[in-house]
């Protein structure tokens, strides 16, 4: 059982990111992110839920999910295929603007 308020801390950045993007969102949500994963383990042990094998057990199977996460997503990034079609329509006509300068260019 999740420890209390974190399901709606977590739902109210998501949200307000939503409402209001801007820039550093992204950054934003992969911080507070990371900080409510790396908080919530040890306050499952202060509050005598789980023991401390259990959640470093937890951080080793998410760590071990996220590498293979990563080693699958970065090779399918870089040949292309998680771009939509319009994605690949801007990337085709920004590389031949980099490859015919015009004044479009600059």
């Amino acid at each position: 059982m999740p420890a209390p308020g974190i399901g709606s801390a977590t739902h109210a950045v998501w949200t307000a990111s939503l409402v209001h993007p801007l820039p550093s969102d992204r950054t934003t949500l992969l911080v507070t992110s990371a900080v409510f994963v790396v908080l919530i383990g040890p306050s499952r042990i202060y509050l005598g839920d789980h023991w401390a094998s259990d959640v470093l057990g937890a951080y080793l199977i998410g760590g071990v999910l996220l590498g293979l996460a990563v080693v699958v997503y970065l090779p399918l990034k870089e040949r292309g295929v998680l771009q939509t079609p319009r994605a690949r329509a801007r990337m085709r006509e920004k590389k031949a603007l980099r490859s015919f300068p015009t004044k479009l260019w600059i």
